[in-house]
């Protein structure tokens, strides 16, 4: 199945992530050209270096318009169009609807919410104009699909990516353009977005990585290579059916409640 994004050109956000570093390193494996963007240039730097002519990096703030532009036409003037947009920038601060700050709610719907909408906007724009085709996908999580009790502004931030994800899908779908939106869903993962919670746990990293698995049935939490599998798929023309739809990635979590007898 090598190839599968042969001469496909994408822009990932958040690209000094782990999950944009492990989608990256997929989409080029796969025969795409990537650029990173993220707002420490140092960042998506490092990330790209290692991916040689096929990547490029950007200081890019997904809150502003101008500095997705800049991403764009750095696409497709160094690879010649934009096949592929992936709204990975995001973070998460843990709050209740009752202690959660204000500041730290506008924080999150910015960076979450609007940086996805502007990148939607600014990134068909990009494929259309430029002669791409191929696939816009947006990084929701479970939270926006089971409400935990302390993620209020997150949840609430990443509910609207996933509706926004359904508004795009029907817009080029009735436009007939070749462009399909999707968002996916995963539950924890095992990236460097969780370092600042782990360090208010006592045992750290180990501790609340453990406590996280216990939760999810398949014993395990998510890998950046594990979300990265599924963004190439669903950015594949193996997935060219897939729009509008919400995939989740998170071990059988939201299947339905465990068993209360002991299985044998």
């Amino acid at each position: 199945m090598a190839e599968r994004l042969a001469g496909k050109s994408a822009l990932i956000s958040g690209g000094g992530g782990g999950i944009a570093r492990a989608t990256a390193r997929r989409f080029v494996e796969e025969g795409a050209s990537v650029v990173l963007g993220d707002i420490s240039l140092a960042l998506a730097e490092e990330a790209a270096k290692p991916l040689g002519s096929s990547a490029a990096a950007v200081a890019m703030d997904v809150r502003k318009e101008d500095d997705w532009q800049a991403a764009v036409d750095l696409a497709v003037s160094r690879y010649g169009k934009l096949d592929i947009v992936c709204n990975v920038a995001g973070f998460g601060i843990p709050g209740t609807i009752e202690d959660m700050r204000m500041e730290d709610y506008h924080r999150m719907l910015a960076v979450n919410l609007t940086g996805t909408v502007i990148g939607c906007q600014v990134g068909l724009r990009g494929i259309l104009a430029s002669g791409g085709s191929g696939a816009i996908v947006n990084l929701s999580t479970l939270a926006a699909l089971l409400g935990p009790a302390d993620a209020a502004g997150y949840a609430a931030a990443k509910g609207g990516v996933t509706a926004l994800t359904r508004t795009v899908a029907m817009h080029c779908a009735q436009r007939r353009y070749p462009v399909r939106c999707v968002a996916i869903h995963p539950t924890y993962a095992d990236t460097p977005n969780i370092d600042a919670v782990a360090a208010q746990v006592e045992g750290g990293r180990a501790a609340l990585l453990s406590a996280m698995a216990t939760q999810v049935p398949m014993g395990r939490v998510c890998t950046a290579d594990d979300i990265a599998s599924s963004i190439l798929f669903l950015a594949s023309d193996e997935a060219a059916m897939i729009s509008g739809s919400s995939i989740v990635i998170d071990g059988a979590q939201s299947a339905g409640p465990p068993s209360i007898r002991p299985l044998e």
